[in-house]
């Protein structure tokens, strides 16, 4: 059995689609849902699904506990033999679940799996297939120096969304946690997420843990969905500072001992100028006199 695993906070009108999505799947799986913080109208919704619908269990907290630490709390609570990390915002397709369990036949053991995330366009979307990220490679990010050669190996991009779609399941360095799936007992055995991460980065810590202990990480393109990003009503400060802060203890836990004291200080002021950066920028655009829209959810 599958246990989907979902962590909602303000994650707003998507969220009743996403899990309609889910509980529209085939009999024999669950969703685990953790509820970080929603509007009392929300919670009231999710309290009448989860009562009239037993393949969802609602976990409630009292307070946002971050993202790792509302996963581990629904993998603890799930029963199925695979985990899949589901963000509250992310579509299935019709029978994706199924499509879920026959790829992962086909795959070794201790495996890790990221699918073909898709923007609301259908333009693929950048973090599916990814680079491993080190302190090197978010510099060349952040600064953008990849435009001075590249081409180059020591200049090149992490995502890997304007590459080539692969034609069949193929190991990667990194994938996304909008959607991962893993065996329980592959998650249970690494620990789960790491908890010290809030929210944001902590998908990139498990991908690199998973790496040392030896075990891959699979991208397969037989399952495609649709994320759609922005739909949350969470401050985009709020969301940007503990992605910077993320970044941070990920690069100290991991790199510190490899690269020189003065190339981290530099790297700190480059990540907290990105997090000006971005915050205010999305800050601004939602200032546009516009309404985004999202026509998947347009009902006849």
């Amino acid at each position: 059995m599958i246990s989907v695993l979902m962590v909602t906070y303000y994650s707003g009108p998507i969220l009743f689609e996403a899990i309609a999505r889910i509980i529209a799947q085939a009999d024999g799986h669950e969703l685990v849902l953790v509820n970080n913080g929603n509007p009392e109208a929300i919670n009231q919704q999710l309290r009448t699904m989860a009562a009239a619908e037993p393949r969802l269990v609602l976990l409630e907290n009292t307070t946002n506990i971050g993202f790792g630490r509302a996963c581990n709390q629904a993998a603890a609570a799930a029963s199925g033999s695979v985990y899949l990390m589901l963000n509250p915002d992310c579509l299935l397709p019709a029978a994706g679940l199924a499509k879920l369990s026959s790829v992962i036949e086909t795959l070794p053991p201790h495996w890790l799996l990221g699918a073909d995330i898709r923007n609301e366009d259908m333009s693929p979307q950048r973090g599916a297939r990814r680079d491993r990220l080190t302190p090197w490679l978010a510099f060349i990010e952040i600064t953008r120096l990849s435009s001075i050669a590249p081409r180059h190996p020591y200049f090149r991009r992490m995502n890997h969304h304007h590459q080539r779609l692969p034609a069949t399941t193929v190991e990667v360095p990194a994938i996304s946690g909008a959607f991962m799936a893993m065996s329980a007992e592959d998650f249970n055995a690494i620990g789960g997420f790491d908890p010290a991460y809030f929210l944001h980065v902590e998908d990139l810590d498990l991908c690199l843990r998973w790496h040392k202990m030896g075990w891959p990480t699979f991208f397969t393109p037989h399952l495609q969905l649709v994320h759609l990003q922005g739909t949350s009503s969470a401050s985009h400060w709020f969301i940007e500072w503990h992605k910077t802060q993320g970044f941070i203890y990920y690069f100290n836990t991991h790199f510190r001992d490899f690269y020189p004291a003065a190339f981290f200080a530099l790297l700190k002021v480059a990540l907290y100028g990105r997090f000006v950066v971005q915050a205010t920028a999305r800050t601004l655009v939602d200032m546009l006199p516009w309404r985004k829209s999202y026509p998947l959810l347009d009902r006849d």
